[in-house]
């Protein structure tokens, strides 16, 4: 009777510590994947927003909609994270597809953005004092445009937010994913990476928007002048790394 009980009990202590080891066996394999995919996802996120220049958005933002009413700048920058947002997940799910379809190379795109960019600042350079005082008038308190440019579209959302260095850095990371499994975090991990950026640009946007109205008309014509210089000067910085990407594509 004793030697049964003691087999008995034999028996359960064996089956406990088979269940023990096998839990402490898949633990760490799974907290290590959590973690290696943690990880990855803070360095991808800090390189994404490198890449965003949020300096440079939050600069041209304050500029040129400091014309018009609180709540149009509000649903400016709402409309223009919206659409860099789609775009560039669009990106990082896609990857190369897109633009291997159109046999759109990188130069082309550096072009395109570097014109835009050089449009727009050199009307700023060249906005009349009188054209401003207009557009400050047309921009009444009811939330109407009156004729005045929308610029959530373009260029705050295309080239500034969505810019070629974002996207081509989201295609270069989905080129380099090897594997389903690797190919599908890295998907999951740039998804995100662009989900968390955006909400946190649009968020930098709100308090500017909102803050606006406590800083010196003197101080905005001064960021309204000094933004036409610094998209000219991004404008030629696109072209020549377009014109790089070209010469270095030939050899």
């Amino acid at each position: 009777m004793c030697t049964a009980d003691a087999e008995k009990e034999l028996l359960k202590r064996t089956e406990i510590d088979s269940r023990q080891r096998n839990d402490s066996d898949g633990s760490p394999d799974k907290t290590m994947y959590a973690a290696s995919v943690l990880s990855s996802l803070i360095q991808n996120l800090s390189e994404f927003m490198g890449q965003l220049s949020l300096l440079a958005i939050l600069l041209f933002y304050l500029s040129l909609s400091s014309i018009y009413p609180e709540r149009m700048r509000l649903d400016m920058a709402r409309k223009a994270c919206w659409a860099a947002g789609g775009l560039l997940g669009f990106f990082a799910l896609t990857g190369e597809f897109f633009f291997q379809t159109l046999r759109i190379g990188p130069c082309t795109l550096f072009f395109a953005s570097g014109i835009i960019l050089f449009a727009v600042g050199f009307r700023l350079l060249n906005e009349q004092k009188s054209d401003l005082s207009l557009s400050e008038e047309k921009a009444g308190d009811d939330g109407s445009l009156s004729g005045l440019p929308d610029i959530s579209l373009i260029p705050l959302a295309i080239p500034l937010i969505a810019r070629p260095s974002a996207i081509l850095f989201l295609i270069r990371e989905h080129s380099a994913a090897r594997g389903l499994e690797n190919a599908l975090s890295c998907h999951l991990i740039r998804t995100l990476s662009v989900v968390i950026a955006i909400f946190f640009l649009y968020f930098l946007l709100f308090l500017v928007g909102k803050g606006l109205h406590w800083l010196h008309p003197v101080l905005l014509k001064l960021c309204y002048r000094l933004s036409g210089l610094f998209l000219l000067a991004m404008s030629l910085q696109f072209i020549m790394a377009g014109l790089r990407d070209a010469i270095l594509s030939r050899f």
